[in-house]
């Protein structure tokens, strides 16, 4: 069990006004006993006059380790942790899990690819993935917008291991939005016992905490102050921006509860089974996202055009209610608000999400 440098209750950041205050509060505290250590790459020790490179881990060093978030900066170190960090019989879930190769690894590690899922923003990384390995689950999913989504998967699934590799140009500021949601999500096996992140962004910070790769272990412990550090520098910039790419609303993006204010096609596709009395077989049709989440329902329905279903629940699939009002909804809601940090902007319409401005999909 790793115990040098656990995250502890944040202190008042210099300069910080009180929602700030309260932001970085919320973030630290729902990582508060992890150890955060940086996984050094070939190399590193050479460059701080250590060696020619960290030791090669015995897979079991990464097994013994119980509430540790690792930071790896390469795909390679990302990789080689999925393979030597779960141990047999643990649930992996892998976020960003691209084309599944690491997601594969942790199902060799674990001995089940039941045992694993794999979630991805791109809905063509998931399809991919999906046909190259079949008997993984893959969902389309994007963890920093859809946090209540997220922590209900966590929830569902209670993670052992849990592996992120979100990228992009503000890929420190997506963990500090990330990372409080794994770390104090509603699981009920309680937290995950590592979490590993390939971040190459945060791996600089790590670095730059340290004056030298000394010790000679596989990883190395960085200081409490470390997860604070980066939660200050960060989380001005995750609660004034918006991950949306869009700068023009829809008529028909209002939403009806505050908990879920995303355009409604920024949702995850879903579908209800309707059972067939007449022995054809079930059918499936997708749930209609704008009854369930925009203010003013699904325009199309009100014109007797659309056909999808409007009798259940998108969040829960239950029939007789919409998820704007459903209380399994609102309880994740207010379980990944509590935990991560939520955007703050008003909703908006991606004008690539292939619709045009009331949610018509564009012919």
């Amino acid at each position: 069990r790793a115990s040098r440098g656990r995250v502890g209750m944040a202190t008042e950041a210099p300069g910080a006004d009180a929602a700030e205050v309260a932001a970085i509060a919320a973030a630290t505290s729902a990582l508060e006993g992890y150890a955060f250590h940086l996984v050094p790459e070939p190399g590193d020790r050479a460059r701080s006059g250590g060696g020619g490179g960290p030791p090669t881990a015995d897979p079991g060093t990464f097994r013994g380790l119980t509430d540790v978030v690792l930071l790896a900066r390469s795909t390679d170190t990302f990789r080689r942790l999925a393979r030597d960090a779960p141990r047999p019989g643990e649930v992996c879930v892998d976020v960003g899990s691209a084309h599944g190769d690491a997601t594969k690894r942790m199902a060799k590690a674990v001995g089940s690819e039941a045992n694993v899922t794999g979630l991805d923003v791109s809905p063509d990384f998931v399809r991919l993935s999906g046909a190259k390995y079949p008997g993984i689950t893959f969902e389309r999913l994007d963890v920093l917008e859809d946090t209540a989504f997220f922590a209900d998967i966590l929830a569902k699934k209670s993670p052992d291991c849990v592996f992120v590799d979100i990228g992009g140009v503000r890929a420190a500021e997506a963990l500090v939005r990330a990372l409080p949601v794994i770390a104090g999500g509603r699981n009920a096996n309680g937290k995950p016992r590592v979490v590993v992140v390939k971040c190459e962004a945060l791996a600089e910070k790590a670095e730059t905490c340290l004056k030298a790769f000394n010790g000679e272990g596989p990883i190395v412990p960085l200081p409490e102050s470390f997860w604070l550090s980066v939660c200050a520098s960060e989380v001005k910039t995750a609660r004034n921006r918006s991950s949306h790419k869009s700068q023009s609303t829809s008529r028909n993006a209002a939403p009806a509860s505050l908990a879920f204010a995303r355009y409604p096609l920024r949702y995850p596709k879903k579908v209800f089974v309707s059972k067939s009395s007449s022995g054809d077989g079930d059918r499936e049709v997708e749930i209609c996202r704008f009854h369930n989440y925009a203010e003013a329902g699904c325009l199309r329905l009100k014109q007797g055009t659309c056909s999808l279903n409007h009798t259940a629940c998108h969040w829960c699939g239950k029939e007789g209610h919409k998820a704007s009002a459903c209380a399994e909804a609102a309880a994740a809601a207010k379980s990944a608000g509590s935990a991560g940090l939520a955007p703050a902007a008003p909703p908006t319409r991606d004008p690539n999400d292939g619709t045009s401005g009331d949610g018509v999909t564009d012919g």
